[in-house]
């Protein structure tokens, strides 16, 4: 399931956000909301403020005086810090125990600091809901009752608002307008249905879960190397994730693989060349009829987004890699059989057998610089992969050949076969022609010879 963190300064509006997702039946899970149900009286959370603030924050009733620990924290950093080291541990247990429990394609998890205190793992995505200062300010004074100078320092106390828009994946712009503001939503609501099938798609084929299998075949060199490096991508964050010795040595033979293609001094150009050259394409087909003018405009953001963001990487793509000495210390070895045993390198197995957190925080330091990379890559991929429909074909006697039109842009074929058929198809195409032959695998043969009988697949011809 794709979870989209939901973030934004105080007043911005997050809470109307989120009750717009939850029109479209989204699981919202807000952290704001889940904290006033922790500090309910009798509920340990409050006996623990009480313990460390004192009695004086407790209403006559027992309810906690929510005026006075704001007033308490807010101006003091070190109070401020004592009531998130209490508070947020709890909040994100009982938030990951709520995620547990819901279904549907993706979930919203709405979380005020979600920037401040640092990305959440489970988090795929940050939404931030912007606004202008000003508006932020007369919001906080009339919903919370205080004057100027207190909404101010209220708002100093976060993270800034360039800071949050640099760390977004996403941005809605809250400009008050209810309408202009459903209109985000849904555009964004449509968007993230698309990725959240696309994931599941591919997580059902990883796992065996699916009716059938998808085989690709690159008809540019560009996309070709696009393809090994989504592979790459997608092994490194799975073995990341399990976070075990043996998971973390094959992250670094993945990491050595991607830096071998990332070494490529042209690389970086070669994904901005295709970028602005699907921009330049979909760009076209504004204002056509027939086309979700939403959708496609959030897509050539998205694009326009990853363009700035390779722009940004100054130095060469695996610069990190060749200068960290525990990773080329082991890549200095793997040519070697067996050549990273303890007794070779005692620095790698003396990380191995560091801490879940040492050795985690290594990988996702090794990882971070190429997530830029991945993305790009990954929208550029997936705008070629919905570029077309799937067509029902049958190869007669395992044999299919389709003729391809010249003036077509193709970049890559797309074959789906049904996991029942002890067949798998060998691709090859020119200019002009498109050749499948399903061919047959028995264990132990040394051939795969044709199959004789018809095979039903479907067909993407894929190209922008």
């Amino acid at each position: 399931m794709l979870v989209i963190g939901l973030t934004g300064g105080i007043g911005s509006g997050k809470s109307t956000v989120a009750k717009l997702f939850a029109e479209h039946n989204i699981p919202i899970i807000d952290a704001d909301l889940i904290a006033r149900e922790l500090v309910e009286p009798e509920q340990p959370a409050l006996q623990e403020l009480v313990n460390q603030f004192g009695p004086d924050i407790l209403q006559e009733s027992g309810e906690l005086d929510r005026r006075q620990l704001r007033e308490l924290v807010f101006s003091d950093e070190h109070q401020r810090k004592r009531l998130e080291d209490i508070l947020h541990p709890i909040i994100q247990r009982s938030m990951l125990e709520r995620l547990d429990k819901v279904d549907g394609p993706y979930a919203i998890m709405v979380v005020p600091l979600l920037i401040d205190t640092g990305r959440w793992e489970m988090i795929d995505q940050i939404l931030v809901v912007d606004i202008d200062e000003e508006t932020q300010i007369k919001r906080v004074m009339q919903r919370d009752g205080v004057n100027r100078r207190q909404a101010r320092a209220i708002i100093d106390t976060q993270i800034s608002r360039d800071a949050r828009l640099e760390a977004a994946d996403q941005i809605i712009k809250n400009s008050g307008d209810i309408t202009l503001l459903r209109d985000q939503v849904t555009v964004l609501h449509q968007a993230y249905l698309a990725e959240a099938e696309a994931e599941i798609c591919k997580y059902s084929q990883q796992n065996n879960t699916c009716n059938f299998t998808i085989y690709e075949l690159p008809l540019v060199e560009r996309i070709r190397i696009f393809l090994r490096l989504e592979q790459l991508f997608e092994r490194t964050r799975h073995h990341i994730k399990i976070n075990t010795a043996h998971a973390a040595h094959s992250v670094i033979l993945s990491l050595v693989e991607i830096s071998g293609l990332t070494g490529r001094g042209d690389l970086k150009s070669e994904i901005i060349k295709e970028l602005e050259r699907q921009h330049a394409s979909l760009k076209r087909h504004l204002d056509l009829p027939g086309i979700n003018q939403s959708i496609l405009d959030a897509l050539l953001k998205k694009i326009n987004d990853n363009i700035s963001s390779l722009h940004e990487i100054r130095e060469q793509l695996d610069q990190h890699l060749q200068n960290d000495l525990l990773f080329n210390s082991v890549r200095q070895r793997l040519s070697i059989p067996g050549g990273t045993c303890n007794f070779d390198l005692p620095l790698y197995s003396h990380w191995l057998n560091s801490s879940d957190n040492h050795r985690l925080s290594t990988m996702e330091s090794w990882f971070k610089p190429f997530i830029s990379l991945q993305q790009a890559i990954e929208t550029c991929l997936d705008a070629i992969r919905n570029s077309s429909n799937a067509v029902q074909c049958t190869a007669r006697n395992g044999y299919y050949e389709h003729k391809l039109k010249l003036k077509t842009d193709i970049q890559m074929v797309r074959v789906f076969v049904d996991r029942s058929s002890n067949s798998y198809p060998t691709i090859s195409a020119s200019k002009h022609r498109l050749n499948i032959r399903f061919m047959e695998w028995s264990p132990g043969e040394p051939n795969s010879p044709q199959v004789t009988k018809d095979v039903d697949f479907e067909l993407m011809i894929c190209g922008i």
